[in-house]
């Protein structure tokens, strides 16, 4: 998997985890990266939960693919996110509860 790191302070990160619902939506896990040069980096992810019935971000999928092809990731990864789902289906909660 490919991404984007940003480098940010606690209150930064106190603002993602409410913005990104945690940890009621999400779980934050820490994880290792590989950059592109070889070397090895400490980030965390946000990890979404499999059940409940959570608000849509404000971002459409075609946000996060513009987001990939404006950083430079690569064009097989830019594909892989296109191949994941359509981008004009809008977004369909779940509901676990029945």
């Amino acid at each position: 998997m490919e991404g984007i790191v940003w480098e940010i302070t606690e209150a930064h990160g106190d603002l993602l985890d409410w913005h990104e619902e945690y940890p009621t939506a999400y779980d934050r896990k820490d994880v290792m990266g590989e950059t592109f040069d070889g070397g090895t980096l400490g980030a965390f992810a946000y990890i979404s939960r499999p059940t409940g019935t959570y608000r849509p971000g404000d971002r459409s999928p075609q946000d996060l693919i513009d987001g990939t092809r404006a950083h430079g990731l690569t064009s097989s990864y830019i594909a892989f996110l296109e191949s994941l789902n359509d981008v004009s289906t809008p977004f369909q909660p779940t509901n676990s509860d029945g």
